[in-house]
């Protein structure tokens, strides 16, 4: 996320007039060594107040950052804002460097997950529930009222961020979006076929989740400039040496992203659909003239 408001502003707006579905931010304090990122949920109430009809979230909140219950009512007050367009993006948090700069305890990936699942069955009572008294593992509310009344029924849209087999069992249980990022065509069917194991295990039908991927979009007129722009993507991938982001070879690299001219981006785009992607999200190096080029070429051909 920029952390220049205005550019940030300029972004939502064009997406806005471009037809976009909608427009994310990330959950971050610090991201490559820019220690003036915006927070995110202050960041969306203001992209709430000057959009009026794309929708809006955070891929994905870390829910270490927060407690469960303020969160809750912190999404529920951007769905007023809003008039009903906040998604709820949640995930269990990676970035220990970040977590230690803030002065969060960083526990192991397993308790991480445990937290999230925990955290989201209580966001959801309290989303649903008339009063709720809860009393987990690590959570507890007690006798809670709660306010204010949603505008989205029964809630917002939940996605829950993550492809490892623990985070897809509470994909399988909770989400009603699953978001996969970082993958090529095989491992995101790999995934799914597990999805669908997990949604099996938990008594759920696999199509009540919508599956959306994380795609970043190298897009040019020409294949020249289809060239020069995948070379300077390649080569200024951002790399932190305590975080999980490596560099990968160029052939793994272009594997995992929508490369061509619209012609081959369309080609590319319709193989990914058939692996049940029902959403696709795209961005990251795209500048304005990548936004209108795939607006008018790429996504009506594939709507």
């Amino acid at each position: 996320m920029t952390p220049n408001w205005k550019g940030l502003r300029d972004i939502a707006l064009d997406c806005e007039r471009l037809n976009y579905d909608s427009v994310w931010i990330m959950d971050h304090f610090t991201y490559h060594g820019l220690p003036a990122v915006m927070e995110s949920y202050t960041t969306l109430g203001a992209l709430a107040a000057v959009t009026s009809k794309i929708r809006i979230g955070s891929l994905v909140t870390c829910n270490s950052y927060r407690s469960p219950a303020v969160l809750a009512k912190m999404v529920a007050t951007l769905d007023v804002i809003s008039n009903g367009r906040i998604e709820f993006g949640i995930g269990a948090g990676w970035k220990k460097d970040e977590y230690e700069m803030y002065g969060f305890d960083f526990p192991t990936s397993t308790k991480r997950i445990e937290m999230l699942q925990e955290a989201t069955r209580l966001i959801k009572r309290i989303w649903t529930d008339e009063k709720v008294n809860f009393h987990g593992k690590y959570y507890h509310v007690e006798n809670m009222d709660f306010g204010p009344r949603l505008i989205q029924r029964p809630h917002p849209p939940i996605w829950i961020g993550g492809k490892g087999d623990r985070l897809l069992q509470v994909v399988a249980e909770l989400a009603d979006y699953s978001n996969i990022y970082d993958v090529t065509r095989n491992e995101y069917h790999d995934k799914m076929e597990l999805l669908k194991k997990r949604c099996a295990d938990a008594g759920r039908d696999y199509r009540q989740i919508r599956k959306s991927l994380d795609l970043e979009v190298i897009i040019g007129k020409t294949e020249d400039e289809v060239r020069r722009k995948l070379k300077h993507a390649y080569e200024h991938q951002h790399f932190d040496s305590v975080s999980l982001m490596k560099k990968i070879p160029l052939e793994d690299y272009v594997k995992k992203r929508l490369i061509g001219t619209p012609e081959k981006c369309i080609s590319q785009m319709q193989d990914w659909l058939v692996e049940d992607v029902d959403y696709v999200l795209v961005g990251w190096t795209m500048g304005l003239e990548d936004w209108v080029l795939f607006s008018e070429e790429i996504i009506p051909a594939v709507s």
